[in-house]
């Protein structure tokens, strides 16, 4: 994958560098935990129903024994609700990755696969980025907990579309003299000629059970938001490309260090 290089950062925003990597390092942290609460609570919910649908077939048991059981149940429900309330607390606490802010998107793409790749390391998905613009001021605003959402999507879409052998991702980051333009590129199965003029504008899905037009309404809504827009490219049995345009800032002097996110892979700190 290749790497951004710290003297590719704009010299005036070089101090800050460290206090937002800072702020990067407790932000997954509080994700982190975010993430194991609300899959313990989903995980514990099934179990639990299927001892509630049982519970009327004890009918023969004692009554101590049945009221037994109907207060373990009811003793997790609590627990499981409890995790969802400090899964909801902790995702409060970590709202300002959901403002809009000015990102500096070489790092955060990079940052993106490197946690995205780890995530699928133990499969046969190959993930790369490049940066291929020439520009050092690649700077977007956007909510960077929104983007992330709709990148790690895409790239799920692109995963899901391979039947077979090694699952390649390519996503490029270039410029003009506008725009910053994300691609997402995969070379799998391809999106039926009839979904691709409904893609974004209404749900849909394919391939099966998949489910792989699912949330491109809303990220194709949230990039609209951003003054951007996003295309669908694709062709059966050669791939799909998405490719997401948003507008870029240079002029950053302006905006405060609470409104910048210029987050550094830990990986390049170290």
């Amino acid at each position: 994958m290749q790497s951004v290089l710290l003297e590719e950062i704009p010299p005036c925003f070089c101090g800050k560098l460290e206090n937002s990597n800072k702020k990067l390092v407790e932000a997954e942290k509080i994700q982190a935990k975010v993430q194991l609460a609300r899959e313990v609570a989903h995980n514990i919910k099934s179990p639990v129903t299927a001892l509630e649908m049982m519970l009327p077939l004890l009918s023969f048991a004692p009554s101590k024994l049945q009221n037994v059981l109907k207060n373990s149940i009811s003793e997790i429900r609590g627990l499981t609700d409890r995790l969802r309330s400090q899964a909801d607390s902790l995702t409060q606490k970590n709202s300002d990755d959901e403002k809009i802010k000015l990102v500096y998107l070489p790092m955060f793409i990079e940052n993106f696969v490197a946690s995205k790749s780890q995530e699928f390391a133990n499969q046969d998905v190959d993930i790369a980025f490049r940066n291929i613009s020439h520009s050092k001021t690649v700077f977007v605003q956007c909510s960077t907990l929104e983007l992330r959402c709709i990148l790690s999507n895409l790239v799920n879409n692109a995963i899901e579309s391979y039947v077979r052998g090694v699952k390649r991702v390519d996503i490029e980051l270039n410029t003009d003299s506008a725009n910053a333009i994300i691609t997402v590129r995969d070379f799998g199965a391809g999106i039926p000629e009839q979904y691709l003029s409904v893609l974004g504008k209404e749900e849909v899905t394919f391939k099966g059970g998949c489910e792989r037009g699912l949330g491109l309404v809303h990220a194709k809504k949230t990039v609209n938001s951003w003054h951007g827009d996003m295309k669908i490219e694709s062709e059966l049995g050669k791939g799909t490309t998405v490719t997401l345009s948003l507008l870029r800032y240079s002029d950053v002097n302006k905006y405060p260090d609470d409104e910048l996110d210029l987050r550094i892979p830990s990986h390049l700190i170290n």
